[in-house]
């Protein structure tokens, strides 16, 4: 384990070391924690997918630390791109563009094609730079897990299986990045995430937002699912809490142990076992950033069974919220 909850340039340096020579390493970013590698080494990506469980056909993110490294990887930055950078790097936009001829596979996952983003952590650019080059990562849990946003969440998913873990702060936004392919035309969300489609729209005008691609990173699988199993209940408040209720009746009697995850403004009309409050209604980067802790409360409190209220709106970051109890869902109802 390496502490540096405040940037320690011996302690990057040691990380830096690691990754320089063949290893993986966990480090915090400003959405969820990563597990990287050293992009231009093949079998050090490949202990990225081991570590993880994660089928090698799940393409990764490639994280730079400036620009001049970007052009290492793409040489084909249209004006589109230019102006999402401007707008939201470093910060958590991953773009999809067209990849250089020379960049090898660890980078491109087999296409034409790199996804790339400049994270806005001290952590994690001077670990980058210190390495040199682009750090291909993905999020440091066992594939299909909700994503790590502790460090106790990348140590109970994979201490002893990587090389090292940087211990950093709790991430501050909690959500993985939005993706954007800008390799089609007209330019397209993949991946909904901490930067919300209005706010794209916004920066650059009109954009497709389409189905999730499944050969865009982390969204070929089911992903973000706790090992309890999950309920998601959707609707108008009133009727949800009606429906979560007689949920929990049905489970208790049969001898079943409940956890929900609620807003606050929900919880104290909802009865079980075990709660875990999201936050409010009215502060939705704030459920966003506890999401992925909530659904890891389910498995620490080693309920039987879960249920998710579904009543964040249909926009910003509430879409994002509900993209990901969507996906970690195995039943859902709408009232």
């Amino acid at each position: 384990m390496i502490n540096m909850q405040i940037l320690d340039s011996n302690e990057i340096r040691k990380a830096a070391n690691i990754l320089k020579t063949g290893g993986i390493v966990a480090f915090p970013t400003e959405t969820v924690y990563g597990l990287g590698a050293n992009a231009y080494d093949q079998q050090a990506v490949t202990k990225i997918f081991k570590a993880k469980n994660r089928p090698d056909d799940n393409p990764l993110i490639s994280y730079v630390s400036s620009y001049e490294m970007l052009y290492t990887i793409t040489n084909d930055i249209p004006a589109i791109a230019a102006k999402l950078m401007k707008d939201f790097w470093p910060g958590p936009l991953t773009l999809k563009l067209k990849s250089r001829e020379d960049v090898p596979v660890t980078i491109t996952g087999g296409s034409d094609m790199v996804a790339v983003r400049m994270p806005d952590h001290e952590i994690a650019l001077a670990l980058i730079n210190e390495v040199g080059v682009p750090i291909v990562a993905s999020s440091a849990n066992i594939s299909g897990r909700p994503s790590p946003t502790m460090t106790k969440h990348v140590t109970n998913d994979l201490d002893g299986k990587i090389d090292a873990i940087i211990r950093g702060d709790d991430c501050k936004i909690g959500i993985e990045s939005t993706i954007v392919d800008l390799t089609v035309t007209p330019p397209a969300v993949r991946r909904p995430g901490a930067i919300c489609i209005e706010e794209i729209i916004e920066s650059v005008g009109a954009i497709a937002v389409e189905g999730e691609l499944v050969n865009s990173p982390g969204m070929r699988y089911r992903h973000f699912s706790p090992q309890t199993p999950l309920t998601l209940v959707e609707g108008e408040r009133t009727r949800v809490l009606v429906k979560i209720n007689h949920l929990i009746q049905n489970y208790q009697k049969q001898g079943l142990k409940v956890g929900v995850l609620a807003c606050h403004e929900s919880s104290e009309d909802i009865y079980c076992d075990e709660k875990y409050i999201l936050g409010s209604i009215n502060d939705l980067k704030e459920v966003a950033r506890r999401l992925y802790s909530g659904l890891r409360f389910l498995d620490d409190m080693k309920v039987d069974v879960g249920i998710a209220e579904g009543t964040f709106p249909e926009e910003r970051e509430g879409k994002v919220i509900m993209n990901r109890l969507r996906r970690a869902a195995e039943e859902r109802f709408s009232c």
